[in-house]
């Protein structure tokens, strides 16, 4: 499944630009996702770093979607939007401790924070 953005462009989870724009991660130069608990002065530190599949970004950290204008409507592949709970058809709004609530596929895979 993939996100919809305003411009018709869909943006599919597990792919470097959907974790850029939906959930505000960065990259290295080396292509993996940057640390956001390290520090600049770490930079010659080697880092190991967790697959985007198998981590869950802070929430505190992700983008703030509530100030977009009205026609910025972030939509589910499918073209709907999503529910009440911000998951698209076939998620479910799962609990997650202290990765707060997301989206998991019914199916099984990675879960992602709900579009707002």
């Amino acid at each position: 499944q993939g996100i919809i953005m305003k411009d018709g462009t869909v943006l599919q989870k597990d792919t470097k630009e959907y974790n850029e724009k939906i959930l505000g991660l960065k990259y290295d130069k080396n292509g993996n996702i940057a640390d956001p608990t390290a520090s600049s002065s770490s930079s010659d530190k080697p880092k190991t770093t967790q697959p985007a599949a198998s981590s869950t970004p802070n929430i505190s950290s992700m983008p703030d979607f509530s100030s977009q204008p009205a026609g910025d409507v972030l939509t589910c592949s499918d073209g709907t939007p999503p529910n009440k709970d911000g998951c698209c058809a076939g998620e479910t709004y799962t609990d997650m401790g202290a990765d707060g609530w997301n989206c998991c596929p019914d199916t099984g895979g990675d879960c992602f924070p709900p579009i707002k």
